[in-house]
């Protein structure tokens, strides 16, 4: 199979014409882009101006891009997709008071891809972010937007929708456009990512398939960059919808599976544990502050393992490459930093009810003050209170 750069349809191999827009397949550059792990669809510069005046927007909307495999075009892509995903983000979705950004996506998701039905979504789009930059005229700066759609074509995921990224950017060497009103990007040795301010990212199939349920799970991504253009993440409907008890949650869970990752035993997840309750005592009890970064957390986590130096920085750019939902800051409550130290055993079947400060768990004969017997299905716990230790003589005799 290959697949139309144009309009995005799967068609055979020994077609030499796509069936869906009659364009002329090239299944040499169709190979060639499908070698990246990516295949970039569309993209499109819009660069919005302020008037002289500072009371009017003149906007331009470039031309799309060329996409071929050995174009800067192409490197623009595959690097920002690769910046963005190991950039610390905020995660969200939409809700049905954000029909000037919901309508138009829902429109484009259920099209083909086509380069018109791109164009529309550019479109209307650009439109939303005129209005919210000219509210803030007086203060904001010029920009360049750049939007683009590409989707993975590895495995299971490449019959999915893709994703949309939009990207403000500043003109710098390195990563510049074209001064026509193509606004085609500009050959260079490398792409200035540096030169990315804001970014949001959107999965169009998960956005498709849970739009507008209220479980929305978290479709929207959105960084801070180098700049304050909140008008940017309004255009976008970017509001931080992640509950801080789910990131907590997700946090407390990324432990073992970055213990797994990285090969670390059982007493580094205790020992790690013990770290971030540590780190967030020391949060509730400052009464300056009221939430910690993902960095704070990672830095206290990675501190649990004796080759600490050796991990710094790995837990962040974990979370990040694995795309678990927690958000760059966050800002608990006291309930929901105590449930996370407490491990519940009830088993509502055998009619116990029990809860401990999160244990250390071994098997049985370990020594630990919990002890598991995974064949048995038994757990059992040192009793070290004299009081405790007759009642429970008491009521067996009694039994």
């Amino acid at each position: 199979m290959q697949t139309c750069i144009n309009c995005n349809l799967e068609f055979s191999q020994q077609e030499s014409e796509c069936p869906g827009c009659q364009k002329q397949a090239d299944p040499q550059l169709n190979e060639i882009v499908r070698s990246g792990g990516i295949l970039a669809l569309h993209a499109k510069t819009v660069q919005l101006n302020k008037g002289e005046n500072k009371a009017s927007i003149e906007q331009v909307i470039g031309r799309n891009w060329p996409i071929e495999a050995d174009s800067v075009s192409y490197n623009f892509i595959e690097n920002v997709e690769l910046k963005f995903k190991r950039k610390n983000k905020f995660h969200s979705s939409y809700d049905e008071n954000s029909t000037f950004v919901t309508d138009p996506l829902m429109k484009y998701a259920k099209s083909n891809a086509s380069l018109e039905s791109f164009d529309d979504l550019v479109n209307a789009l650009t439109a939303s972010l005129k209005n919210e930059l000219f509210e803030v005229l007086g203060s904001a700066k010029s920009s360049s937007i750049v939007f683009t759609h590409y989707k993975s074509i590895l495995g299971e995921a490449s019959l999915n929708l893709g994703r949309l990224l939009i990207v403000m950017v500043d003109k710098k060497s390195g990563f510049d456009f074209t001064d026509d009103d193509k606004l085609l990007p500009k050959e260079a040795e490398h792409i200035n990512l540096s030169a990315m301010k804001q970014a949001v990212m959107i999965d169009l199939q998960v956005f498709h398939d849970s739009f507008p349920t209220k479980e929305n799970k978290p479709y929207l991504k959105f960084i801070r960059g180098n700049s304050s253009a909140e008008y940017f993440r309004k255009a976008f409907g970017c509001v931080e919808k992640i509950d801080n008890g789910d990131s907590l949650d997700n946090l407390y869970s990324a432990i073992e599976e970055y213990a797994v990752e990285y090969k670390l035993d059982s007493a580094f997840e205790s020992k790690a544990y013990e770290s971030l309750d540590v780190m967030l005592d020391d949060l509730l009890n400052d009464k300056s502050r009221s939430s910690f970064s993902l960095e704070e957390a990672g830095t206290a986590i990675e501190s649990s393992s004796p080759t600490s130096s050796q991990l710094k920085g790995t837990f962040v750019t974990f979370v990040n490459e694995k795309e678990i939902p927690i958000n760059h800051f966050i800002e608990p409550t006291k309930n929901q930093i105590e449930r996370q130290r407490w491990f519940d055993f009830s088993d509502s079947s055998s009619g116990i009810i029990a809860k401990a400060l999160r244990p250390q768990i071994g098997e049985p004969h370990s020594g630990e003050a919990i002890e598991f017997d995974e064949a048995e299905g038994r757990i059992s716990w040192r009793i070290t209170d004299p009081s405790l230790k007759d009642r429970i003589i008491s009521m067996m005799k009694k039994d």
